[in-house]
C-alpha cells in the first residue's frame, strides 16, 4: 500500500474529511453615520494619525485631500485632468486600510466640500482602484466590510492590476426597471451618494413628478441643483428602490465616464443590504 493509500484509509477510519484551505478574507470595521459609510486608513509614518476615508465605489480613484496629502509629504506627479476641479497625481501613499495597501498612486484635491456636507472633517474617498480584482461584501447590517483575493484573475484582470486607475475599468454599474421605461437604465452603484438620484432629462422623459424648486446639493466638484420626487417606482437586482428620488443633471458624470449614466444608487437604498461585488466580473447581488 502506497503511501495515498495510508492517508486514504486513516482518514475514512478516523471519520475525518479532507478539506481545501478556505479563502482568506479580511474584514475591516466601517462607521456608518449620516448615511454615509467611513473606513480608517493608517499611514506607515507612525507619528501621522489615522484617517477618516469614505468609502466611496462612485470614486473610480482614490482621493485625499489635499491638505492630508500635503501632510503626508505625498510627491505630485502631474496634473490629473477631469472636469473643472483642480487635481493632481500623488504617489508616496504608504497608508493600508485594514492592513491592505492603498494603490501607489492616488489623486489630491480640495474636497472641503464634503467635510462640510459630512459636518466633520474627511481626509479622502476610497475609490474603487483599492478593490481592483477583488471580492467585496460591503455589510451595511453589521458595520464591516470583507475582501477576498479571488483564487484565480483572468488575462484582463491582470494587465489593469499594473495601472494605477482606469475609470471606466474600476468602476461598477447596476441596471434599474422601472415601467415608466422600455429600456433598463443604467445606475452607478455609489457608496459615496446618501440618495438615490436619476438624470434629469431621463426623469422628464418618464414623465416623473418633480418639485417645482431645486435643493442645492453639495459634491466634490462643488454645488448642483436636484430636484425631489416621491413617486419613483423602480427595482434593482429584483429589490425595490426608494419611492423618494432626486433628478440632477448627471451630463458631466457621463462624460467622465464616457458612457450614458441614468443614475445612481446611494446608501437610502444600499444600508439595507449586505452587497456583494465581484471587482473581477462586476457581478453585483444584494442580501
Amino acid at each position: 500500500m502506497n503511501r495515498l493509500h495510508l492517508v486514504l484509509a486513516a482518514t475514512l477510519l478516523t471519520g475525518t474529511s479532507l478539506t481545501l484551505a478556505q479563502p482568506l478574507i479580511t474584514t475591516i470595521p466601517i462607521v456608518y453615520q449620516k448615511g454615509v459609510p467611513y473606513v480608517r486608513i493608517v499611514s506607515t509614518r507612525k507619528q501621522f494619525r489615522p484617517m477618516r476615508f469614505i468609502l466611496d465605489t462612485g470614486a473610480s480613484p482614490t482621493v485625499f485631500s489635499k491638505f492630508t496629502a500635503s501632510g503626508l509629504n505625498m510627491t505630485g506627479c502631474g496634473n490629473y485632468e477631469r472636469g473643472d476641479t483642480a487635481a493632481m497625481y500623488v504617489r508616496q501613499i504608504n497608508a493600508t486600510c485594514g492592513e491592505i495597501p492603498l494603490k501607489h498612486v492616488a489623486i489630491s484635491t480640495d474636497i472641503t466640500n464634503i467635510s462640510l456636507g459630512c459636518g466633520h472633517w474627511v481626509d479622502g474617498l476610497l475609490g474603487t482602484d483599492y478593490f481592483r480584482s477583488k471580492i467585496v461584501t460591503i455589510d451595511f447590517k453589521n458595520n464591516k466590510l470583507e475582501i477576498q483575493e479571488p483564487e484565480s484573475k483572468g488575462l484582463l484582470a491582470t494587465l489593469f492590476d499594473g495601472i494605477p486607475f482606469c475609470d471606466r475599468h474600476d468602476s461598477v454599474f447596476v441596471t434599474v426597471k422601472t415601467p415608466a421605461s422600455l429600456r433598463p437604465l443604467l445606475f452607478l452603484l455609489d457608496t459615496g451618494s446618501t440618495r438615490t438620484f436619476i438624470d434629469l432629462k431621463v426623469a422628464k422623459d418618464l414623465g416623473m413628478d418633480l418639485a417645482t424648486k431645486g435643493q442645492k446639493i453639495r459634491t466634490v466638484g462643488g454645488y448642483s441643483t436636484a430636484f425631489e420626487s416621491h413617486h419613483f417606482s423602480g427595482r434593482c437586482e429584483g429589490h425595490v428602490l426608494p419611492a423618494q428620488i432626486y433628478a440632477n443633471d448627471l451630463s458631466r458624470l457621463s462624460w467622465i465616464y464616457m458612457k450614458h449614466i441614468d443614475g445612481i444608487v446611494g446608501t437610502d437604498f444600499l444600508q439595507a443590504f449586505r452587497v456583494h461585488i465581484n471587482f473581477q466580473t462586476r457581478a453585483v447581488s444584494f442580501e
